[in-house]
């Protein structure tokens, strides 16, 4: 079972292991890392006296040396999620790829993965697109990539506005989302959402569970 440390153990281990948690009460430093999830929630257990103490994973000590040290170097809590889902994306894939099953069925899976592919893009439920640092290189195609940017739809939420003042009705608009943005399905951009001169709203079809990086970019 996966140990777990009291709030108080948790801020008393950080303290001794030098991490720095700035000079107001840390408990509602925590707190606000969990609510913008660089930290995971904690765990309501009970005491000895009956009283309900969060817990969090032993875990999460290293998860906070990692969000001190990263806003020392200068990077905002945007970057540091950005970062951390990044991570967090990559051990998800090294740990499926070491799954027994994975390597007893590697060739029947990629087989069924490519035929579904190959329909759905038949299908145009998906399309193939270049990648946007390549599009300037399209010989065939004078595409200008105007703007662009990253931010992150918080957990809970279903619209967020993105400043963009180069954007116009006809101008076209890109979003990728980055990681889990469960139970939504889908996002989108209508017309109805772009307002000239001004921006555009990114629309979630359901409430996010977590916060959701976005990458964003404009073009002509």
């Amino acid at each position: 079972m996966e140990r777990q440390l009291s709030i108080e153990e948790f801020i008393n281990k950080a303290k001794q292991q030098g991490i720095e948690l700035g000079k107001g009460n840390p408990y509602n430093r925590l707190r606000y890392y969990t609510k913008i999830g660089l930290l995971p929630h904690m765990i309501r257990k009970q005491d000895k006296q009956g009283n309900l103490i969060g817990h969090y994973p032993f875990w999460a000590l290293a998860r906070l040396d990692y969000i001190e040290k990263e806003k020392k170097k200068g990077l905002n809590n945007d970057e540091i999620l950005s970062n951390l889902t990044k991570v967090k994306q990559k051990e998800n894939l090294s740990n499926l790829l070491k799954s027994s099953y994975i390597k007893n069925n590697i060739i029947s899976i990629t087989a069924l993965i490519l035929v579904i592919f190959v329909i759905l893009t038949q299908l145009e439920i998906i399309s193939i697109e270049k990648s946007k640092r390549f599009i300037t290189n399209d010989k065939t195609q004078n595409v200008q990539i105007l703007d662009s940017g990253q931010t992150f739809i918080p957990k809970g939420q279903t619209r967020i506005f993105i400043e963009a003042p180069l954007t116009q009705l006809t101008t076209k608009i890109y979003v990728s989302a980055r990681g889990d943005y469960t139970p939504a399905t889908q996002y989108y951009v209508s017309e109805n959402d772009i307002e000239s001169g001004k921006g555009f709203f990114i629309t979630f079809n359901a409430p996010t569970n977590a916060n959701t990086p976005l990458d964003w970019w404009i073009s002509q």
